[in-house]
């Protein structure tokens, strides 16, 4: 199955990424061993070069494919198996990442954390994703998270737009 979402603006947040990302409502029905792939992410890294400088805004871009590991009660759990981030014009790749998904009072939240390389800079990532649109293609979300490549620090809003699940 592939679901294409269209771009939308977040309330008072210019969203075109992570997650991340990620597949929230959908991979809490699937089965264990399934890859789910997140194969649009779009949005923006926001960073400082000092303290008291303007804030710098870059273009980010993804795609992660997750395997799900493991269902608890409400839980969902799973590890990215592949991926790129690509930090304004800069691609690194995934090579370590975890995460669960989990339902609360009829709404699904994921959560991931991964680390993503381009053979000389580091970039580590944290987030969550949260399902805020239904439309008839499926659930648009967005995702809010915060990353830091070899040591600068960035904030990080974006939408998954396109996703696909292999059972």
């Amino acid at each position: 199955m592939v679901i294409h979402l269209e771009k939308r603006k977040a309330i008072g947040i210019t969203a075109s990424l992570i997650a991340v990302v990620l597949l929230v409502s959908t991979i809490a029905m699937a089965t264990i061993g399934a890859i789910h792939e997140a194969v649009t992410i779009e949005g923006h890294a926001y960073t400082r070069t000092q303290p008291g400088d303007e804030v710098v805004e870059v273009p980010l871009s993804a795609q992660l494919q997750v395997s799900i590991t493991d269902h608890l009660p409400r839980v969902t759990t799973y590890k990215a198996i592949e991926g790129t981030i690509t930090v304004n014009g800069t691609s690194y790749s995934v090579y370590e990442g975890y995460g669960y998904s989990c339902s609360v009072e009829r709404r699904a939240v994921a959560y991931i954390e991964l680390w993503a390389s381009n053979g000389g800079e580091t970039l580590h990532l944290v987030g969550k994703a949260v399902a805020y649109n239904v439309t008839d293609e499926g659930v648009l979300r967005m995702f809010h998270g915060v990353m830091k490549i070899d040591g600068t620090p960035y904030y990080v809003n974006a939408t998954l737009l396109t996703y696909k699940i292999s059972e």
